[in-house]
This record gives structure tokens, sequence and C-alpha cells, in this order.
């Protein structure tokens, strides 16, 4: 049947005590057997032992027949690991589902944190899972992208960024999707909705596509240097435009990524955002830089780690733009960026694919 098993992979650390970390694996569109004809697919998440690729544990949300548990679907269509929520010191899960549908909205999305334990904490008294956060635009697509990080702060430790690349949608499909990113304060057993952020320029960018964390930029806490710094959330948008049009194809969406304050989603530095980095005619063209985004090593030996940024809409095949056919040959490109030490600076291209 079709269950998109192996949409989303993460891994969650060793739970078993193997010695080798385990991973979880997403079927969003697995169907529960006590689900009716015409019911939208729950999903499911799998563990398996990195060592020995057993079945660790399976979750799917609880339903009746003819109903959907808790509103949640597709569950898993994102996910990343987050430190201890329970309390039983082991690494938990965060699932993101961008098309719930609750409260009579569509596509309002949703996150939800279980337990990564063999056997969850019997204070959980919902089993294995923990908590959930629905979405509150229409057609926002809330949960759409997740990741979280660890900071020494009292009480709220653990932080869970969320993307939401549809949130400004009107109440019918085809409106322009701005985009919002969320940030959630998490400690043991306890939540608290944070600030969000969405982009000054306000028009179509879906922003909250991708997300990654970059703690290679130290952001003093409460603008204090008392130790304790947070990471930056560096937070796509590949539908970005820019300027005004030039050609019959010049202001087509070429994307860009921003970097955003990890205690506030306030922008960093004077100079937070950075465009597709090819200015050449007709490149510009859907090329949806920022579709995806991830952390590296320190490629260059400078200290810090680089940053690779896919443009899959990209129109450049062996550097060089075909004009004839702007919207053609979207051969995609993957760019390294490596940061600068001042943060005003646009970064530099340190390997174009």
């Amino acid at each position: 049947s079709n269950t998109q098993f192996g949409n989303c992979i993460c891994v969650l650390g060793d739970i078993d005590n193997d010695g080798v970390d385990d991973f979880a694996v997403a079927a969003p569109e697995w169907r529960d057997p006590a689900q009716l004809p015409g019911d939208p697919n729950v999903g499911r998440i799998t563990l398996y032992s990195g060592a020995s690729r057993a079945v660790l544990w399976r979750y799917s949300p609880p339903i009746a027949p003819g109903q959907i548990g808790s509103g949640h679907r597709e569950i898993g269509a994102a996910m990343t690991k987050i430190v201890d929520v329970d309390g039983d010191t082991i690494p938990d899960l965060v699932l993101g589902n961008h098309n719930t549908s609750t409260s009579g909205m569509t596509h309002n999305g949703s996150v939800i944190v279980l337990s990564g334990a063999l056997v969850p904490p019997a204070s959980n008294p919902n089993g294995r899972f923990i908590f959930d956060v629905f979405g509150t635009d229409n057609y926002g697509y809330f949960g759409y992208s997740v990741v979280a990080f660890y900071h020494p702060h009292p009480g709220d430790d653990r932080t869970l960024i969320v993307g939401q690349p549809g949130s400004n949608e009107a109440l019918a499909p085809g409106s322009a999707k701005q985009g919002k990113v969320h940030h959630i304060a998490i400690g043991l057993n306890v939540h608290s909705i944070g600030p969000s952020f969405q982009h000054p320029a306000g028009d179509e960018m879906h922003l909250g596509w991708s997300l990654a964390v970059y703690d290679d930029i130290s952001i003093p806490e409460n603008n204090n240097d008392d130790g304790n710094s947070w990471p930056a959330i560096i937070v796509s948008a590949p539908r970005r435009w820019w300027g005004p049009p030039q050609t019959a194809h010049g202001s087509d969406p070429s994307g860009s990524i921003v970097f955003l304050r990890g205690d506030n989603l306030q922008p960093v530095g004077n100079s937070f955002e950075t465009q597709y980095p090819v200015p050449l005619p007709h490149v510009y063209a859907n090329a949806s830089f920022g579709f995806d985004i991830d952390v590296l090593g320190d490629l260059d030996d400078d200290g810090r780690r680089e940053i690779a940024v896919s443009a899959p809409g990209s129109a450049i095949k062996d550097g060089t733009p075909n004009p004839q056919q702007p919207y053609g040959e979207q051969a995609g490109r993957v760019f390294i960026l490596s940061q600068p030490y001042n943060m005003s600076q646009n970064f530099s291209i340190l390997f174009p694919a």
C-alpha cells in the first residue's frame, strides 16, 4: 500500500543501550485498520535498532472508527530529536505534521512530542504521547519543518522552532504564502508558545520551508555576554522575490535564507539575509534557493562550519545560464556557504557544484 515509508528519517540516539544509535522512520500515508474509507491517513512512526534493524517501538495517533485521533494526520512529514522532555533522561522525538486539519480549518498543521524510550515513563498520562501544538492559520502548514536545540536556561531549557511556510494564506488556496516561524520553549513536562517571526518584506516567499540550527554564531543571552550564548536559526524562504521586474522573467522568485536569534527569532546582524548568489540574467527564475539547508563540518579549516544550501530549480548548467529557456533546464545547484566573522556581510560561496 502507499504509506510513503521513509519520507523522513531521524537518528534518535542509542535508545536500547547497545552502543549503536537507533533511528526513527516515518510513513505519513499509513492507514490505521480502524479507519473508514475516505478518512485521511494518520501515519505511523517506527523506531529501529541501529544494530539489528529490529523494531523497537511504533506509534500512530489513537483513533476510533470514522475519526482521526486528536485531529492529527500524516504524522512525521518532518522529524527532529529533542533533549529529554519527560524526565527519563532519554532523548525524545518531535513530529511535524503540516497536513493536520482541525477546528474547521484545512492544513493548519501540528507538532507532536513523543517519548523516545523503549517503555515510556509511568508519569506520562498518555503513554508515548507527551504533548502537541496545533497551528492557527488556515492552510498555514504549521509543522512543515522542525528543529530543536538545548540551551542552559533555567526552566525552559529546550527550544523547538517550527516552520509554517503557508502562513498568511487566505481561506482558499492560491493566495500569497508569506510564511512564519515559531519559537516554543520546553521544560520538563511543560511548554510555552514564544515569539514568532515574519519577514518584513511581507510578500510571498514560503518562509519556514526548511530550518537548521547554527551554533557557530554566538549570541549573548539578553544581549549580555554572561557565558550563556544562543545559536542562530537558519530559515529558508525558497520563493523569495528580489527587486522590480527588469525582464520578462527577471522578477521570478529565486529564494533566500535568513538568520534569526535562537532566543527571540529576531534578525542576526544588520544584513541577516543571503539571497540566491548568482546575479546573472534569467538565472533567478524559480531557483528555489533554500529548498533544503544543512550545517556541515569545517571544510576550509577556518574554525567555522559551512552551510549547504540547495537550489534545485536553478537554470544554470555548467555555470552558463540559458536565456532562451529561463524556466527550462533546471539542472539544479548546491551552494556551500562560508560564514564571515562579520555578520553584516553576506556569505561567501565556497563551493558551487
